[in-house]
């Protein structure tokens, strides 16, 4: 797998089916769905930060992308159909470090 392979939902689904042939297509859909969310809340956290501003009136507030982050992986913890998902992470956790090299070196 390439180092500069994009996060998408198809990307997620060929990686998923790849390596769970058999699990159900409901399963590898819903699994992607939540990667992807995983995914964008994530980087959202890492360049936005935990804290961010209330976009009506500044006032400091949570990323509302740390619920969404913790919301998407307790949904793909639950599907216990869809076993191996190695490359799909290992694909996830490269974007997302890459993102937050990206947010350090903007900053």
């Amino acid at each position: 797998m390439e180092a500069e392979t994009k996060v998408t939902l198809d990307a997620i689904r060929g990686w998923l089916v790849a390596e769970n042939p058999r699990a159900p297509v409901g399963d590898v859909e819903q699994y992607a769905h939540q990667m992807l969310s995983y995914f964008e809340a994530s980087v959202s956290v890492l360049v936005l930060g935990a804290v961010v501003a209330h976009p009506r009136t500044a006032a400091p507030m949570e990323n509302p992308h740390l619920k969404v982050r913790t919301a998407s992986l307790s949904a793909m913890q639950k599907l216990r159909r869809i076993k191996r998902t190695d490359v799909a992470w290992c694909a996830v956790k490269n974007a997302i470090d890459k993102a937050a090299k990206e947010a350090s070196d903007g900053s």
